[in-house]
This record gives structure tokens, sequence and C-alpha cells, in this order.
């Protein structure tokens, strides 16, 4: 006659691997608890698992194992629904079992499957002339087993779950398509390689890159001319070389004489300025922008402010003299981002005196930059002159070896 054995422990799985080692297939799992004792309304308790197994006789035969998912559901079915009459229970079977307090809660679990310490080979499936049921106990014992198995792999691979990426929904509640993305003309990416910003870019129609650069600055806004009127201050403040030479070109465009030509800055030395002509500081501005507003001519100021150095001296200058119109130099050549910095960092500008373009890998990138393009390389910055520049460096770029420069004149 079996013996009918109740072990107890901390956790489920070293309970089954117990009885797998000290009684192999004659044991026979006959109901698996989770107990709680004491805790206080239903807080502080302990938790223990409590696990009946019947142990067969040595001479007994073991079960035979099933031979695939539906035999195991089957012999669920047969074993809690079976329609045939219940026979009258034997005497029941020694058993130990443990001693419960009364503040105890015991909650059924599922009858766990022994873990089996050789992996069997599956055998083939046979076919089966019934239909398995899914409405017994025993099926939805099984699917219970296999849905915590699935939960603990998930939670051990612990690897979260990629976002679906749906497309958006229209008016009418459905979803739209929107197909792959088309390829962009060849002359929309040669400009956006030259630093063209992408919605300039994408207005370039045509084959001639002359016409094509024309269209797209269609709509460009026009830089302000510098300021003629008597007494007007035109501040130029940006690297010193560069800064001179706009004031160069200002002075001829306004037809001013030398005089006209301040410089704010730590010395004169090494320009055509005379040192008399030097503002020393902010209360030197500020008196000589008094006289200015007297003067029956414009007057041009340099301010020597170039990029990476502290602006605090500069933007005091610029609001001891009041400026009429400010411009400020760029280099080309720098990174975008840190020309659009120092602009920042300087205040108002109304307009940019591009340097160093007929160089630059990328020279479209400045017209990205928060101020307007008046001058480019010394010219004036017209739809024009930035469909030569483009146009000439879309034509290198096709024919030259990447990386090729030449020298520019305006350096």
């Amino acid at each position: 006659m079996p013996t009918r054995i109740v072990l107890e422990g901390p956790q489920l799985e070293p309970l089954l691997t117990q009885v797998r080692d000290d009684y192999g297939g004659r044991a026979t799992i006959v109901s698996a608890n989770k107990v709680r004792t004491g805790g206080l309304g239903g807080f502080f308790a302990k938790e223990r698992f409590e696990l009946s197994v019947e142990v067969a006789d040595d001479d007994s035969a073991p079960p035979k194992p099933p031979d695939s998912l539906l035999d195991l559901v089957d012999s669920r079915e047969d074993r809690f629904e079976a329609a045939e009459p219940v026979p009258a229970p034997e005497p029941a079977a020694p058993t130990v079992a443990p001693m419960r307090s009364g503040h105890t809660t015991v909650t059924p679990l599922a009858i766990p499957v022994l873990p089996t310490a050789v992996e069997l080979k599956p055998a083939p499936v046979l076919p089966r002339a019934s239909v398995m049921s899914t409405s017994g106990s025993a099926f939805a014992e099984v699917m219970a087993g296999l849905n915590g198995d699935l939960a603990n792999a998930r939670q051990s691979a612990g690897a979260p779950v990629p976002a679906r990426h749906e497309a958006p929904v229209n008016g009418n509640g459905r979803r739209s398509y929107r197909g792959p993305a088309l390829p962009e003309p060849p002359l929309t990416a040669d400009l956006r390689a030259l630093g063209f910003p992408t919605e300039l870019a994408a207005r370039a129609t045509g084959d001639d890159p002359y016409q094509a650069v024309l269209t797209a600055l269609a709509e460009l806004p026009i830089p302000p001319a510098p300021p003629a009127r008597p007494g007007d201050l035109f501040v130029i403040i940006g690297e010193l070389g560069p800064a001179l030479r706009t004031a160069d070109w200002a002075a001829k465009s306004l037809r001013l004489d030398p005089a006209q030509l301040l410089l704010a800055g730590p010395t004169t030395a090494g320009t055509p300025i005379h040192p008399s002509r030097r503002i020393t500081g902010p209360t030197d501005a500020e008196r000589r922008a008094r006289k200015i507003e007297r003067a029956d001519t414009p007057y041009l100021v340099v301010v020597d402010a170039p990029l990476g150095v502290d602006h605090g001296w500069a933007d005091e200058i610029l609001r001891a003299v009041g400026a009429t119109a400010t411009w400020a130099t760029v280099d080309a050549t720098r990174k975008p981002g840190d020309t659009a910095n120092h602009l920042r960092a300087l205040g108002r500008i109304d307009a940019l005196a591009v340097f160093h373009a007929e160089i630059c890998a990328d020279p479209g990138t400045v017209l990205a930059l928060p101020a307007p393009v008046a001058l480019l390389d010394g010219a004036p910055a017209g739809a024009h002159e930035w469909a030569a520049l483009l146009s000439r460096r879309l034509s290198e770029r096709r024919a030259a070896p990447a990386g090729t420069e030449r020298e520019s004149p305006w350096r």
C-alpha cells in the first residue's frame, strides 16, 4: 500500500527536487499548498509550501509517463472528470501531516510536475481519433502551469519589448499608409552637401544649378544697406582684419573720408588708423558718440571682438556709442554652432559680412545664422552672387576630388 508523505519548505522547487531524488518514479504528487501563518491584517505573515506525495511500494511498477501534452491532459481529465462511477474509497494511506495553528491560511496550488533528471526524447505523436476537450479542470491546470512558466521566462530575460511604430490615424479613425520616402533629387542633395539649408535646397528645381539657386533664394530677405544719413553711426564688430576690410568697403560705398573711421580696440598697431582715432573705452565712446550726432556725415566704428574672446568690453562699447546699425563679420569656415553662439552673445546684429566663403567646404551654412548675409567675400550678397558661388562650387564638386580647396583673394 502506498505511503503518503507531506514535505514543507520555504520554496516549492527544492521540495520537488527532494521528491525526485529520494523516491524517483515511485512518487506521485497529490496536492501542493501555500500556507501563510501569523501576521496582522494580512501583513507580516510567514509563508511556506506544503507538498503531499504518495510513495508506492518498491514492488509496484511506476506509472508510465505521458507521451505528449494531449496524453497528459486526457489523463488529468480521466482522473478528475471520469464518467464511470467512483469506487468506494480504500482505507486512507498513513499520512504525516503538519500541525497548524488557528491563524493559518492555506492556498491550494496547481499540482506541479516533478523535474526529470534526464531529458527524455519526445515520442512521435500518433494520430488520435478523439478531439481534446478544453473545458475540463485538468486542461485549466495545465494551461495555468504553462502561463506561469512563460511569465517566469519573460521576467528572467529582462529584455524590454520593442515599441511598435504605428502609422498615424487620419480623420476617419483609420491608420493611413504613407509609403516609403522618395529619394531627393541629386541637385538638392548636392546643395545640402554644400551647407544649403534643407528648406531652401528643397526649392531648387531644374537642371541648371545657377537658375535652381536663384529659384531657391527668390524669397530670401534683402539685407539692410549701410546707414548713410548725417550723424548715423555704423558699427562693424568682429575679427579685426575682416572688420577693417568691411569698413573699407563701406567707406568707399558711402564715399567717406578716412577721418570718419574709428577703431575700438586695444591698439591701432598694424592698421591704417591713426592712434588719435582709437576709442579707448566706454567713456571715450560715449563722448565721441555725442560729437558724431552733430556731424554732417555718417561715421564708421570698428570694434575688435574676435570669436572666443570675452564680450564684456565690446558690449559696453556698443551700449555707449548707440549704433544706428551693427554688422558682424563671420568666418564661413567656423562651425555654425560656435558662430551662432558668438552672434547671440553680441546682442543686436542687423547683418553679416561673410568672409572665406570661397574656400569653405559648406558655405551655405551661413544662411541659417540668426542674421541676413549682406556681404559675401567683399561683394553684396544678392541672389546672383550666391548662385554664382554655389554653381561654381557644384561644378568643382562634381569634377574635382573631395577635399580640393581654392585660395580666395578676400582672405
